[in-house]
């Protein structure tokens, strides 16, 4: 279909731009841009658009992701495919703006097979395939990759990946250490996890009447904003 999702992209001037693809969903899109564009230094942003490549038009409730005020002008959905030289090219990924390519994986994967490793394989496998086509097509862009389990990550990074993140291995370290350390998957996500002074506003504003002593509130919100 001729329609504003398989059109070809068309960065600016002073566009830096990265590119996300694999298995994108709403709530994986939401966070990933929430990260993305919490930008340090904003007058010299490292990357300021997001081009998404993805097999299928957005859902609702990806729309509704990316018409949000602080994403409404930062991203562009693209539909085709990862693996398609001429999709590729139309997101313009040898343009020297592309700083990166980021590629998910299905993390919750439905599990055909007791064991759940037929499944679990094909998940990283479409990582892979799409890491080699990337990696192939634009052999300087860092390519950083997702995979379900730990013993593909190898496999990953010789097909192409700059760094792997392994869903299976931080879930599980972060299971082990918090039985030793309370509190610790608590302190990992406030790293992890930007928080704007916009939403350190919203969140005081929803512990008021709920905590009986208040003082701790705003120099705990405050550290989780570094």
């Amino acid at each position: 279909a001729n329609d504003k999702y398989s059109r070809s992209y068309q960065p600016g001037r002073n566009d830096k731009f990265a590119v996300l693809t694999g298995d994108v969903s709403a709530s994986s899109l939401d966070y990933f841009m929430r990260e993305l564009f919490h930008l340090e230094s904003p007058d010299d942003p490292k990357v300021n658009q997001l081009v998404v490549l993805s097999p299928l038009s957005p859902n609702a409730a990806e729309l509704d992701v990316m018409v949000k005020p602080s994403y409404e002008t930062r991203v562009q959905w693209f539909r085709g495919s990862a693996m398609d030289d001429a999709d590729l090219k139309r997101i313009k990924l040898t343009h020297p703006n592309c700083q990166a390519c980021f590629v998910m994986v299905d993390k919750n994967p439905q599990v055909a097979e007791a064991g759940g490793s037929t499944e679990l394989n094909a998940s990283d496998m479409s990582v892979h395939r799409i890491t080699m086509s990337v990696s192939g097509y634009s052999p300087e862009l860092p390519v950083y990759a997702q995979s379900t389990v730990s013993a593909n990550a190898r496999q990953l990074l010789v097909s192409g990946a700059h760094a792997v993140s392994t869903v299976e291995e931080i879930k599980l370290n972060m299971l082990a250490m918090s039985s030793a350390l309370p509190g610790l998957t608590t302190l990992v996500s406030n790293l992890l996890t930007t928080i704007g002074h916009q939403d350190l506003n919203r969140l005081e504003r929803d512990l008021e009447g709920r905590v009986s002593d208040r003082s701790w509130v705003h120099e705990y919100l405050t550290g989780t904003s570094y």
